[in-house]
């Protein structure tokens, strides 16, 4: 099963108990239907099984929290996917060209003389 994320919530908790979950995104459809669930658990920790019922649930140590955001802040389109049969899934990015590269408006700015 694979769907694109069109839209995500961010969650990251605060305060001073210990919560085995530092943060979480959840991620929506085109039409705006909740198809995943992706938690942030501290390192170190043993990780539950990822899911899959009516949404993904997938889970990751909080290390991958930034590659996460990188994507879905960058990339377009994003997809999730999830195998039951060995309960793993990924998010991933749609076709791109080789060494197309991001554009920063630094970049963009010619000096003149």
């Amino acid at each position: 099963m694979w769907s694109e994320i069109t839209k995500y919530i961010i969650t990251v908790e605060a305060g001073e108990y210990k919560k085995p979950v530092y943060a979480s995104i959840q991620c929506f459809d085109v039409n705006n239907e909740l198809i995943a669930k992706m938690y942030f658990h501290e390192e170190g920790r043993v990780l539950p099984d990822n899911a899959e019922g009516n949404i993904v649930i997938l889970r990751y140590p909080i290390a991958k929290y930034p590659i996460i955001m990188d994507i879905l802040r960058n990339e377009k389109p994003v997809f999730i996917n999830y195998y039951e049969h060995n309960k793993s899934g990924y998010i991933r990015t749609g076709s791109e060209p080789v060494g197309e590269g991001e554009l920063h408006l630094e970049e963009e700015r010619i000096e003149i003389g």
